[in-house]
Protein backbone atom coordinates (compact mmCIF):
# COMPACT_ATOMS: atom_id res chain seq x y z
CA UNK A 1 0.00 0.00 0.00
CA UNK A 2 2.69 2.33 0.84
CA UNK A 3 4.46 1.56 -2.12
CA UNK A 4 1.53 2.39 -4.20
CA UNK A 5 1.43 5.84 -2.65
CA UNK A 6 5.09 6.49 -3.40
CA UNK A 7 4.94 5.30 -6.87
CA UNK A 8 1.55 7.80 -7.21
CA UNK A 9 3.49 10.56 -5.97
CA UNK A 10 6.48 10.22 -7.97
CA UNK A 11 4.09 10.20 -11.18
CA UNK A 12 2.42 13.56 -9.71
CA UNK A 13 5.88 15.22 -9.30
CA UNK A 14 7.26 14.26 -12.57
CA UNK A 15 4.19 15.81 -14.22
CA UNK A 16 4.40 18.95 -12.25
CA UNK A 17 7.99 18.98 -13.48
CA UNK A 18 6.81 18.52 -17.27
CA UNK A 19 4.33 20.80 -16.93
CA UNK A 20 6.72 23.11 -15.73
CA UNK A 21 9.54 22.49 -18.47
CA UNK A 22 7.22 23.08 -21.00
CA UNK A 23 5.69 26.00 -19.90
CA UNK A 24 8.57 27.73 -19.87
CA UNK A 25 9.51 26.82 -22.61
CA UNK A 26 6.71 28.06 -24.37
CA UNK A 27 7.16 31.26 -23.06
CA UNK A 28 10.61 31.46 -23.87
CA UNK A 29 9.95 31.02 -27.44
CA UNK A 30 7.06 33.63 -27.34
CA UNK A 31 9.25 36.15 -26.09
CA UNK A 32 12.09 35.18 -28.38
CA UNK A 33 9.51 35.34 -31.33
CA UNK A 34 8.82 38.99 -29.85
CA UNK A 35 12.05 39.83 -29.52
CA UNK A 36 12.78 38.70 -33.23
CA UNK A 37 9.89 40.61 -34.80
CA UNK A 38 10.87 43.54 -32.66
CA UNK A 39 14.81 43.65 -34.16
CA UNK A 40 13.21 43.10 -37.55
CA UNK A 41 10.95 46.20 -37.61
CA UNK A 42 13.16 48.51 -35.83
CA UNK A 43 16.39 46.95 -38.11
CA UNK A 44 17.52 49.09 -40.91
CA UNK A 45 17.68 47.35 -44.02
CA UNK A 46 21.14 47.79 -46.31
CA UNK A 47 20.62 47.45 -50.04
CA UNK A 48 23.90 47.65 -52.45
CA UNK A 49 25.48 49.20 -49.82
CA UNK A 50 23.22 52.15 -49.43
CA UNK A 51 20.91 52.52 -45.83
CA UNK A 52 17.80 52.70 -46.57
CA UNK A 53 14.92 53.62 -43.84
CA UNK A 54 11.28 53.96 -43.80
CA UNK A 55 10.53 57.99 -44.97
CA UNK A 56 8.83 59.86 -42.52
CA UNK A 57 5.67 61.04 -43.25
CA UNK A 58 5.94 64.57 -44.84
CA UNK A 59 4.66 67.61 -42.77
CA UNK A 60 1.66 69.53 -43.90
CA UNK A 61 2.92 72.46 -46.38
CA UNK A 62 2.15 75.92 -44.72
CA UNK A 63 0.03 78.10 -46.22
CA UNK A 64 1.09 81.16 -47.63
CA UNK A 65 0.38 84.72 -45.56
CA UNK A 66 -1.45 87.43 -47.96
CA UNK A 67 2.22 89.35 -47.63
CA UNK A 68 3.83 86.24 -48.56
CA UNK A 69 1.75 85.27 -51.64
CA UNK A 70 1.73 88.93 -53.15
CA UNK A 71 5.44 88.93 -52.66
CA UNK A 72 5.75 86.18 -54.76
CA UNK A 73 3.72 87.23 -57.54
CA UNK A 74 5.80 90.72 -57.48
CA UNK A 75 8.54 88.80 -58.52
CA UNK A 76 7.31 87.80 -61.51
CA UNK A 77 5.89 91.05 -62.81
CA UNK A 78 8.28 94.66 -63.07
CA UNK A 79 5.73 97.38 -62.31
CA UNK A 80 5.19 97.83 -58.70
CA UNK A 81 1.45 95.34 -57.62
CA UNK A 82 -1.04 98.15 -55.79
CA UNK A 83 -3.35 96.71 -53.49
CA UNK A 84 -6.84 97.94 -51.99
CA UNK A 85 -7.13 99.66 -48.47
CA UNK A 86 -10.59 98.80 -48.75
CA UNK A 87 -12.10 95.60 -49.12
CA UNK A 88 -15.90 95.29 -49.07
CA UNK A 89 -17.06 93.07 -45.74
CA UNK A 90 -17.06 89.12 -46.04
CA UNK A 91 -14.83 89.76 -48.95
CA UNK A 92 -11.22 88.06 -48.00
CA UNK A 93 -7.62 87.53 -50.31
CA UNK A 94 -7.62 83.85 -51.94
CA UNK A 95 -4.08 83.26 -51.47
CA UNK A 96 -3.68 80.35 -53.62
CA UNK A 97 -5.58 82.03 -56.48
CA UNK A 98 -2.96 85.12 -56.22
CA UNK A 99 -0.20 85.34 -59.38
CA UNK A 100 1.87 87.61 -61.37
CA UNK A 101 2.38 86.15 -65.09
CA UNK A 102 4.37 87.73 -67.93
CA UNK A 103 2.69 87.49 -71.27
CA UNK A 104 4.61 87.35 -74.76
CA UNK A 105 2.78 86.40 -77.79
CA UNK A 106 3.22 87.29 -81.53
CA UNK A 107 2.70 90.89 -81.51
CA UNK A 108 2.07 91.66 -77.98
CA UNK A 109 3.69 91.43 -74.55
CA UNK A 110 2.59 92.34 -71.28
CA UNK A 111 2.62 91.88 -67.30
CA UNK A 112 -0.48 90.58 -65.28
CA UNK A 113 -1.00 90.33 -61.51
CA UNK A 114 -4.18 89.26 -60.47
CA UNK A 115 -5.40 89.63 -56.73
CA UNK A 116 -8.86 87.64 -56.10
CA UNK A 117 -11.00 88.10 -53.10
CA UNK A 118 -13.35 85.52 -52.71
CA UNK A 119 -16.95 85.58 -50.10
CA UNK A 120 -18.46 81.96 -50.40
CA UNK A 121 -19.17 81.49 -54.03
CA UNK A 122 -18.73 85.35 -55.13
CA UNK A 123 -15.47 86.42 -56.18
CA UNK A 124 -13.87 89.72 -56.73
CA UNK A 125 -11.22 89.84 -59.12
CA UNK A 126 -8.75 92.35 -59.02
CA UNK A 127 -6.13 92.45 -62.60
CA UNK A 128 -3.64 94.81 -62.85
CA UNK A 129 -1.98 94.95 -66.25
CA UNK A 130 1.02 96.67 -67.78
CA UNK A 131 2.15 96.29 -71.39
CA UNK A 132 5.63 95.79 -72.30
CA UNK A 133 5.62 96.12 -76.34
CA UNK A 134 2.64 95.81 -78.95
CA UNK A 135 3.32 96.19 -82.51
CA UNK A 136 -0.18 95.10 -83.31
CA UNK A 137 -1.65 97.29 -86.29
CA UNK A 138 -4.10 100.34 -84.72
CA UNK A 139 -7.33 100.78 -86.69
CA UNK A 140 -7.94 103.94 -87.36
CA UNK A 141 -11.74 103.51 -86.41
CA UNK A 142 -12.33 103.13 -82.97
CA UNK A 143 -15.71 101.87 -81.75
CA UNK A 144 -17.75 103.91 -79.58
CA UNK A 145 -17.59 103.60 -75.51
CA UNK A 146 -20.67 103.40 -74.70
CA UNK A 147 -20.01 102.39 -70.72
CA UNK A 148 -20.48 104.47 -67.67
CA UNK A 149 -18.33 107.39 -66.94
CA UNK A 150 -16.86 107.06 -63.27
CA UNK A 151 -14.81 109.38 -61.23
CA UNK A 152 -12.07 107.13 -59.38
CA UNK A 153 -9.95 109.38 -57.42
CA UNK A 154 -10.04 112.23 -60.41
CA UNK A 155 -9.36 109.57 -63.14
CA UNK A 156 -11.97 108.66 -65.61
CA UNK A 157 -13.30 105.04 -64.86
CA UNK A 158 -15.56 103.02 -66.96
CA UNK A 159 -18.16 100.85 -65.24
CA UNK A 160 -20.61 98.12 -67.06
CA UNK A 161 -23.00 95.54 -66.04
CA UNK A 162 -23.21 92.29 -68.51
CA UNK A 163 -26.84 91.06 -69.81
CA UNK A 164 -25.83 87.93 -66.86
CA UNK A 165 -25.37 90.50 -64.16
CA UNK A 166 -21.18 90.18 -64.20
CA UNK A 167 -20.09 94.05 -63.07
CA UNK A 168 -16.91 95.34 -64.40
CA UNK A 169 -14.77 98.30 -63.39
CA UNK A 170 -11.78 99.86 -65.57
CA UNK A 171 -9.59 102.80 -65.06
CA UNK A 172 -5.70 103.41 -65.37
CA UNK A 173 -2.83 104.69 -63.06
CA UNK A 174 0.06 105.81 -65.11
CA UNK A 175 0.85 102.95 -67.59
CA UNK A 176 -0.89 100.52 -65.39
CA UNK A 177 -4.21 99.61 -66.63
CA UNK A 178 -6.63 98.18 -63.89
CA UNK A 179 -9.96 96.14 -63.64
CA UNK A 180 -12.14 95.25 -61.02
CA UNK A 181 -15.01 92.78 -61.90
CA UNK A 182 -17.50 90.84 -59.47
CA UNK A 183 -19.31 88.02 -60.02
CA UNK A 184 -20.56 84.76 -58.98
CA UNK A 185 -19.43 81.10 -59.83
CA UNK A 186 -22.22 78.72 -60.00
CA UNK A 187 -22.03 74.78 -61.18
CA UNK A 188 -22.77 75.49 -64.68
CA UNK A 189 -22.00 79.26 -65.34
CA UNK A 190 -21.25 82.71 -64.43
CA UNK A 191 -23.64 85.06 -62.96
CA UNK A 192 -23.80 88.58 -60.93
CA UNK A 193 -22.81 88.97 -57.89
CA UNK A 194 -24.94 91.29 -54.70
CA UNK A 195 -21.75 93.65 -54.61
CA UNK A 196 -23.04 97.10 -55.70
CA UNK A 197 -21.21 99.17 -57.90
CA UNK A 198 -20.71 101.67 -55.19
CA UNK A 199 -18.52 98.99 -53.60
CA UNK A 200 -16.62 98.50 -56.40
CA UNK A 201 -15.54 102.52 -56.97
CA UNK A 202 -14.74 102.60 -53.02
CA UNK A 203 -12.57 99.73 -53.17
CA UNK A 204 -10.89 101.29 -56.76
CA UNK A 205 -10.71 104.63 -54.92
CA UNK A 206 -8.72 102.93 -52.01
CA UNK A 207 -5.98 101.69 -54.60
CA UNK A 208 -3.30 104.55 -54.74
Amino acid sequence: MKKSILIGVFIATIAAILLGAFALGFTGNSTKLNAFVDAQVNEQVMENGIEVTSNPTPAPAKEKTPEEAIAEAQAKVSFKILQPSYVPEGYALNIPQVSGTRFRGVSVELEQAMLPYTNGKETLNLKEFQTINDTTPKSTAIPEDTREIVNINDIKGRYAEETNGVKYLNWKIGELSLTISSLTYGSNNISGSSLSKEDMIKMARSIK
